[in-house]
């Protein structure tokens, strides 16, 4: 861990201690993100309330901001796609086709900006773990590296809930992956 990365954690443990209240913190996975991509559905609506009554640390892992505003461009791009193919069907029925301009909005820039001041989500720096530690952990197949030796996203999402938790923050990391699932789900 970097000196930046672990003052910017410690610092905010430091101020939940100082409040007096033991503070969950939520560690947000891609898959769960991409589930309401603009985060205004009822989990994010409670996770900005509880953030603000101080309830909550919410952290997204840099790789996971990454992965989902790539995702978001494929589906954009699968959306443009299709919108494509339903004009020229709508040309060869004689129907006036709508246009869709999928370069007006800069996602990115949305969600940086709604976990910054809407939601007070933190998205962690890249984690420092060696590459030598990512590499002996994808040969011998310890998860979150699956049996093929895929997982090294997941890899940085783990890395960062074990930073969490070695600095005393009582971490809880939200996934629908299954690697991070114990035997009962």
């Amino acid at each position: 861990r970097t000196t930046e990365r672990c003052s910017l954690i410690d610092a905010q443990h430091a101020a939940q201690q100082d409040v007096g209240t033991r503070m969950k913190t939520i560690v947000l996975d891609a898959n769960e993100l991409m589930h309401d991509w603009l985060c205004v559905g009822l989990k994010y609506q409670l996770l900005d309330h509880m953030h603000h009554a101080t309830w909550v640390n919410v952290y997204v892992p840099a790789v996971v901001f990454e992965e989902v505003v790539a995702n978001h461009a494929r589906a954009v791009a699968r959306l443009q796609g299709n919108a494509e193919s339903l004009s020229r069907e709508q040309k060869r029925l004689g129907i006036k086709p709508v246009a869709v301009d999928p370069h007006t909005f800069d996602y990115r820039a949305h969600l940086a900006e709604l976990f910054d001041e809407r939601l007070g989500f933190t998205v962690l720096p890249w984690p420092q773990t060696p590459h030598e530690e990512l590499a002996m952990r994808a040969i011998n197949r310890t998860p979150p590296f699956d049996q093929k030796g895929s997982g090294y996203r997941d890899s940085l999402v783990w890395a960062d809930v074990v930073d969490l938790a070695r600095s005393g923050h009582d971490v809880a990391l939200v996934s629908a992956d299954k690697v991070f699932a114990d035997e009962d789900g």
